[in-house]
């Protein structure tokens, strides 16, 4: 997925256009009540658990013993229970946000190889100048200097016309 990890609980920061934490708690309520969850348990039981513990250095033991119900004989190397079980709720994520009327400005995700949840900013609701600052230094200053270049060749054509129809 395209976009920026913002600031929320222990997200690292990257824009100064974040939301607080209190947004993102409503946001995630709103997640975790919808009808896209509401008929999976096991999978909305796993959400609450990796929201109430981000930033915590988890195990995938940990999750299968704690969130999953496993017994304590649990061996990660021999089971993917987590795996699969953090595959499918990524997909009841992608799920609700296609459900979604509009695309929200920021998407609960889990990245690929890994449990941690990260709160993403869709890239597609930025503003032209957010999508600017997005961008790295050197992509910003390519584009503004052929926007410049642009306007100048654009003036340059209109005194070269001008000047083709008064002599």
């Amino acid at each position: 997925m395209e976009g920026r990890v913002v600031q929320a609980k222990y997200a690292r920061e990257v824009g100064s256009d974040s939301l607080d934490d209190r947004s993102f708690e409503v946001l995630f309520h709103q997640i975790i009540e919808s009808e896209t969850l509401k008929g999976s348990p096991v999978l909305r039981g796993l959400l609450l658990y990796l929201w109430q513990h981000q930033g915590d250095s988890i195990s995938e033991y940990a999750i299968a013993i704690d969130a999953l119900g496993r017994p304590s004989d649990f061996n990660a190397k021999l089971d993917a229970t987590v795996r699969v079980a953090i595959a499918r709720l990524r997909r009841k994520l992608t799920e609700y946000y296609e459900r979604e009327p509009e695309p929200p400005q920021f998407k609960l995700t889990i990245p690929l190889g890994g449990h941690q949840l990260r709160w993403v900013q869709d890239q597609h609701t930025l503003s032209f100048l957010e999508g600017l600052r997005a961008l790295p230094e050197l992509y910003r200053n390519i584009l503004v200097g052929s926007a410049l270049l642009g306007v100048v060749l654009i003036i340059l054509c209109g005194f070269l016309l001008v000047a083709k129809h008064s002599s």
